[in-house]
């Protein structure tokens, strides 16, 4: 069984492991054609959001501070923004143009993006609340 290798000090019952399978249930109810990687570029951009503005930052300088690739990050703001290939994305990031030629972008939490980060702290929260 995989619980024999997990560390001495870590129990299968962790409060911090409750919390986040509660924050992952959300994730999952809510959106459950959303990644961990795409779960991981939200979060990321909200808690930088106001530095990436400020610095003007583009995907490119997001993926590199995130050590993923930058195709990678691009399909992750595609599925979190509008969507690709006619598919509808999940609306909670909005990508503008930083660039005059239009290439080079920057995105920004939607009003659904950050609603929804801050249902998912609520959750996460009252998970905490509950575990006492």
């Amino acid at each position: 069984m995989f619980f024999f290798f997990l560390p001495n000090n870590l129990a299968v019952s962790d409060p911090a492991l409750e919390k986040f399978e509660s924050g992952l249930s959300f994730v999952r109810g809510r959106y459950p054609q959303m990644t961990v990687g795409a779960l991981e570029s939200l979060i990321y951009i909200a808690r930088n959001q106001s530095r990436i503005f400020e610095a003007g930052m583009s995907l490119k300088d997001i993926a590199r501070e995130l050590a993923v690739r930058y195709p990678t990050l691009t399909r992750h703001t595609d599925v979190l923004g509008h969507g690709v290939a006619g598919k509808g994305g999940l609306q909670l990031l909005e990508k503008v143009a930083i660039s005059e030629d239009q290439k080079e972008r920057r995105v920004e939490l939607t009003e659904g993006g950050m609603r929804f980060l801050s249902e998912l702290v609520s959750t996460i929260s009252k998970t905490q609340t509950e575990l006492g």
